[in-house]
């Protein structure tokens, strides 16, 4: 079960899931643009991330789950793995319960808000534009939200399951294959300009795909499974309804800044903004999976071994900074190029009812570098705080920090509705209101990041200490004022994405002018990161140069031939060479033998028979 093969394997897939989810964004994206209208699409991905609030009704269940189930599959413990299973499920099917009653309620509200203040609100369905009804915008609302709310119902307890057995790598395998024929159904319905409420049941059968192949891979491989009624695991059911808060709030500090500008500034704006943001999240989301696949080997490790030294956690940290700073600059740089030539044309050929305002968000979003800027500054915040959100979700302690990440998330939507109310109607600024957003959640993710960091520095690491700190920090800042200066004095100044294309959205560059941006930008990027990390910290990026697949495969043949080598050299000098064992391997290797020959020998005594003799015991 504990497998670093495993976990790099993970890392793996889930990037590559990512990166064609994020591909699959773009596209959806493009084809609600071309097909519905900017606006249609911004109410779109307004919904995604309204309804991404629903996550939590759950109360991270999931989460304890997994950290629960480690032990008992470690020790193979199928009593007490289907007590936790039997108590999971039940407490899923009251969480889908209630996220059914709060899905209807955001369907009602948000669809009501959006039909009443956006006047102009048209869908354009086979070339005619029309204001969109009602009861067909909370359907697709609801359709939205119940893409993963169906799970709760089935095989939500059975994903924990695969996760806890370092199985995850599957599970995204499984969701890949199902998003791969979702959206191709999907994108051929665009294509034809069917009613876009057809489009979205789509995501009804993705939920039961996804449901079918969980559940044939769980029972196929877990023999074991009783699933049952009742619930005994107590403990369990209490920390899920704590840790809830952790989850609202750390939906509210990441997914914040869409969901205020969508209800006050507007769809124009908050259209604009989701094409930037799909890009972005994408991205982080994928160097995020670089770092939170690891969740699952760290929690077994320290299941089995207990505290993590803090020379060990120190390097983990240092390879997430080096993911840091290649977010920010590809992020900071990369992204405008992007948005500009993937959407300009679709948003920008009809102009028509757009304020100046909005005209000038969209040339900041579009063209201009400190927009980019404000969110590759939050994204790599997100990013450094992982190594310690993975630590927590290792020890299980998730309920030590689930009020204080709660409160900084409502202080995040407190302090932003306030700047954006006051920008917006006091001021009439809606780039006041935007920037004011981007530099609260800017701030709130540093506090976040500072306060993971401190209680994991104080709590969950042994001989914690300020040593790598200093070089973990040079490895992230060197690489990010680099860029910043690169891109402000030289990119933005010759290459502007501005310059793409002309006046009337025809192109002026051509593919190979974007093409050698981009691949020139990341070759770059990650030999610049390389070179300022093994400066810094030579023998942490030796490490984790060994630990990539192809490179740790090679190793260990010359490290296996050396070792031939030095035990022949010895042998003629009749010494005997011994390989090092681990004294936890062992203790468990003994514990399994004993606990099977102790099954093995087990006889059922019924009773006294006539031939029995009774010793009686003295003193």
């Amino acid at each position: 079960m504990l497998s670093t093969q495993k976990g790099i394997f993970a890392i793996l897939i889930g990037a590559l899931t990512s990166l064609i989810g994020t591909i699959f964004q773009f596209i959806l994206m493009y084809l609600l643009i071309s097909s519905y209208g900017p606006k249609f699409n911004g109410f779109v991905k307004n919904t995604i991330a309204i309804v991404a609030f629903l996550g939590s009704v759950e109360g991270a269940l999931g989460s304890l789950t997994v950290i629960f189930l480690l032990k008992p599959l470690l020790q193979k413990d199928y009593i007490r793995a289907n007590e936790i299973l039997n108590t999971t499920k039940h407490q899923y099917r009251i969480a889908g319960i209630i996220g059914i009653f709060l899905l209807l309620g955001i369907s009602l509200a948000y669809s009501s808000y959006t039909y009443i203040f956006e006047k102009d609100f048209l869908v354009t369905v086979n070339g005619v534009a029309e204001k969109y009804a009602l009861w067909k915008m909370m359907i697709i609302v609801a359709l939205i939200g119940s893409k993963n709310l169906i799970g709760l119902f089935w095989t939500a307890c059975y994903e924990n399951l695969m996760q806890a057995d370092q199985n995850n790598h599957i599970r995204r395998l499984v969701m890949m294959i199902c998003d791969l024929v979702a959206y191709s159904i999907i994108f051929y319905a665009i294509s034809v300009t069917i009613d876009p409420l057809f489009i979205f049941l789509i995501f009804l059968m993705y939920s039961l795909m996804k449901g079918v192949l969980v559940y044939l891979f769980v029972r196929l491989n877990y023999p074991w499974i009783r699933i049952m009624k009742q619930k005994d695991n107590m403990q369990l059911v209490k920390k899920s309804n704590i840790i809830v808060f952790k989850n609202i709030g750390e939906t509210l500090i990441i997914n914040l800044d869409a969901i205020v500008v969508a209800i006050l500034l507007g769809l124009n704006i908050s259209s604009t903004l989701s094409l930037y943001m799909t890009i972005a999240v994408g991205v982080r989301s994928i160097m995020l999976i670089l770092i939170n696949s690891f969740r699952e080997f760290f929690a077994a490790w320290t299941a089995k071994n207990g505290r993590i030294n803090w020379d060990t956690y120190i390097k983990f940290e240092t390879y997430a900074f080096m993911i840091g700073a290649f977010l920010f600059i590809n992020q900071f740089i990369l992204s405008p190029y992007f948005v500009t030539a993937l959407y300009a044309p679709q948003i920008g050929v009809d102009f028509s009812g757009w304020t100046a305002q909005e005209l000038a968000i969209f040339n900041d979003i579009f063209y201009y570098p400190t927009f980019s800027l404000l969110i590759a500054i939050s994204s790599v915040f997100i990013i450094l705080g992982e190594p310690a959100n993975v630590l927590i979700y290792a020890k299980g302690n998730y309920q030590k920090v689930a009020m204080p990440i709660f409160y900084l998330g409502i202080a995040n939507v407190v302090i932003s509705v306030i700047v954006a109310i006051i920008s917006r109607f006091a001021f009439n600024d809606y780039k006041s209101a935007l920037y004011g957003i981007l530099i609260i959640t800017c701030i709130v993710t540093f506090i976040r990041f500072v306060y993971l960091w401190v209680y994991n520095w104080m709590y969950l690491t042994y001989n914690s200490s300020f040593k790598g700190v200093f070089r973990n920090w040079m490895i992230l800042l060197v690489p990010i004022i680099i860029a910043i200066l690169v891109n402000y004095l030289f990119i933005n100044v010759s290459y502007n994405p501005n310059n793409i294309y002309d006046e009337n959205f025809q192109y002026q560059w051509g593919w190979n002018i974007l093409l050698s941006i981009f691949f020139g930008l990341i070759v770059t990027s990650i030999m610049l990161i390389l070179i300022n990390s093994i400066l810094w910290a030579p023998r942490s990026v030796k490490g984790i140069i060994l630990r990539l697949p192809i490179i740790h495969r090679i190793w260990l043949k010359k490290q296996e031939k050396a070792r031939k080598i030095r035990k022949s050299k010895f042998e003629d000098d009749f010494i005997n060479l011994t390989e090092p064992t681990d004294p936890y391997q062992e203790m468990w290797e003994r514990e399994e033998a004993l606990v099977k020959s102790h099954i093995t020998n087990l006889e059922i005594d019924v009773g006294p028979s006539g031939e029995d003799e009774i010793y009686v015991l003295k003193g």
